[in-house]
């Protein structure tokens, strides 16, 4: 018996008198038991399972095993395993030239340099810091798929076994917070607000790699699906999963900080529409206030969802009354009863109703299923049917935020991309919640220069609503936002529902235009960039709220801004730190500290 060949029994000796399960590479069964160990596998497969995992990997994951392997990638640890049994590599080494072939070689030099190159090429993995990294790492980032077998619903809701196992892994996450709070500056800080040391991303990656090592579940998805398990009323959805900031308010939910788990950056803009509203209450103001930059009064775009059931009406209706709906400032009462708007809503929003229409007198007109359907396609896709209501929502050019609706349209066509129709309920559901009640809700936020709250605009838009109601279309309900205007409306005749918000939306831009040139009412669309008794700019410019917003954004995703950052993209896309000072004057290291201030984690 050759040594090689003794040697390997007494490491099958040693593995079997260890509990482990010996088997041929080509006849393994990895069912047998819980510690397998292979014969003989080939290079090839361990270069293709490195290869595979390496495709798993973020780029901070990445660095973790070249620290631990002196400086070597996975992708070239596996093209050097694959170049040990390329036969043209070892008759290349064996000939000690370029371009050697095979069988130039003598047959004991070619096996004594393929020796050689095996050796070299599997020397790293003699390293149990590497092979415990890549292990970690493999269990981390695994998944299986099962192709074969049929699914078969046998009940709906959260498994009872699910429940507890996720209970136990967030008992583990708190016990390891409470212990280790002391000794993680991340910790510490997350415990107190407001705080007294700014958190910053170095000190979070720190937490977050601490964690994993310590557990290789406690990633930010496994941790947020395991709290939608056991508290499913306090846990909002991710609009995109994996982002690092999260880690803030996982933390802070566990901690029992924060009565709801919701997504760090929807935190952030929360509070940067808090402080937008804080800053305008300070100069007097309702809102920020902007310009209608070359003279645009609406935006192009105009949504418009036809009425398909009673129910989707009910829907509309409902949300016209949430706005104000019951403040009806012509005296006319509302077709369905309102919740009692708060004083927010009072002060924002005004909604009238034609007396005609709460008689009875326009019916609903329902999307007919047997009736011929046009869908018409440019800026927005748009459902047609002759007679049918449509819910339209028509909005101020400056109401949102370019960025913020380009980043909107990314993430709305990803989400289309990863969820192929026809869509289930649960598919319609999560869509709704992530695109159009959030773009809602950013109208709702009250951007831009709100002209629509000024007394004279407001009585305007609504007599222009009113005028061919009862000729051209029945308006059942509307409702005047400081920045949109919410309609249900039913064309009728050879009237287009297209026709008529292009005439509404040209007539009331042009009359728009004239009261701000006028300078008529009593709130001007712009007074300048007033300054508070403190210096600090109290409403903002387009182009300063456009880089506000970027601001926002950067410390959604960073956790904090320096002057520095301003250098990066995609501030240095818009002109970088030079840029930002010529915005905001002497007032820029001030913003951007109470900024970080407010909107940290």
């Amino acid at each position: 018996m050759k040594p090689e060949q003794l040697a390997r029994q007494n490491i099958d000796a040693q593995l079997l008198a260890a509990g482990w399960i010996v088997q041929d590479y080509k006849g393994m069964d990895m069912s047998a038991g819980r510690g397998i160990a292979l014969r003989e596998v080939p290079l090839t497969t361990l270069a293709g399972r490195l290869a595979r995992l390496d495709h798993t990997l973020d780029p901070v994951q990445r660095q973790q095993v070249t620290a631990v392997s002196e400086g070597r990638t996975i992708s070239q640890m596996s093209a050097t395993l694959l170049r040990a049994i390329d036969p043209d590599a070892i008759a290349e080494r064996a000939a000690g030239k370029p371009g050697a072939a095979p069988q130039e070689v003598a047959p004991e030099k070619f096996e004594e340099a393929k020796q050689q190159l095996v050796l070299e090429a599997c020397a790293p993995f003699d390293k149990p810091a590497l092979r415990d990294i890549l292990a970690t790492l493999k269990q981390q980032n695994e998944q299986t798929i099962d192709t074969v077998t049929a699914d078969v619903v046998t009940d709906q809701g959260f498994d009872p076994a699910a429940k507890k196992k996720a209970a136990t892994l967030l008992a583990s996450f708190h016990d390891y917070i409470e212990q280790h709070k002391a000794e993680i500056t991340a910790l510490q800080i997350l415990y107190s607000r407001p705080y007294r040391k700014r958190l910053t991303e170095p000190m979070l990656k720190e937490l977050e790699k601490k964690l994993r090592e310590y557990h290789a579940a406690w990633t930010e998805d496994r941790l947020w699906d395991a709290f939608a398990v056991t508290a499913p009323g306090k846990v909002k959805g991710r609009s995109q999963a994996g982002r690092f900031a999260d880690l803030v308010s996982l933390v802070r939910f566990a901690l029992e900080k924060q009565p709801v788990l919701k997504p760090f950056a929807e935190s952030v803009n929360e509070r940067f529409n808090e402080w937008l509203m804080d800053k305008a209450k300070q100069s007097g103001r309702a809102v920020p206030a902007l310009t209608f930059e070359n003279n645009t009064v609406w935006q192009k775009e105009s949504f418009d969802h036809i009425v398909r059931t009673p129910a989707s009406m009910e829907k509309f209706r409902q949300y016209i009354c949430n706005h104000g709906g019951a403040q009806s400032g012509s005296g006319d009462p509302p077709l369905i009863p309102c919740l009692e708007p708060t004083a927010k809503q009072r002060r924002d929003a005004t909604a009238t109703f034609p007396a005609s229409v709460a008689a009875g007198s326009a019916p609903i007109n329902h999307f007919d299923v047997e009736a011929p359907t046009a869908f018409l396609s440019g800026d927005l896709p748009h459902w047609r049917q002759e007679g049918t209501t449509y819910f339209v929502t028509f909005r101020l050019a400056d109401s949102l935020p370019q960025e913020r609706l380009l980043q909107w349209r990314v993430e709305r066509d990803e989400w289309m991309q990863g969820h192929p129709e026809p869509h289930n309920d649960a598919a319609r559901r999560e869509y709704d919640e992530l695109f159009p009640q959030r773009l809602q809700q950013w109208l709702d936020a009250g951007a831009g220069s709100c002209a629509l709250s000024r007394p004279d605009v407001k009585r305007m838009v609504e007599k222009t609503l009113r005028h061919f109601d009862g000729q051209r279309y029945r308006i059942h309900e509307f409702v005047v936002a400081p920045n949109h205007v919410h309609a249900l409306v039913s064309p009728t005749g050879k009237h287009t529902l297209s026709e008529i918000l292009h005439s509404w939306k040209s007539f009331t831009a042009h009359e728009v235009l004239k009261l701000v040139k006028s300078g008529s009412g009593a709130t001007p669309l712009n007074q300048g960039n007033k300054q508070s008794r403190d210096g600090s700019a109290t409403f903002f410019t387009p182009d300063q709220l456009a880089w506000l917003n970027l601001i926002r954004d950067h410390i959604a995703t960073s956790l904090s801004i320096e002057p520095e950052d301003l250098e990066l993209a995609p501030f240095n896309q818009r002109g970088g730190l030079g840029k930002a000072h010529q915005l905001f004057g002497e007032h820029l290291p001030k913003l951007l500290d109470e900024l970080n201030q407010v909107l940290a984690a």
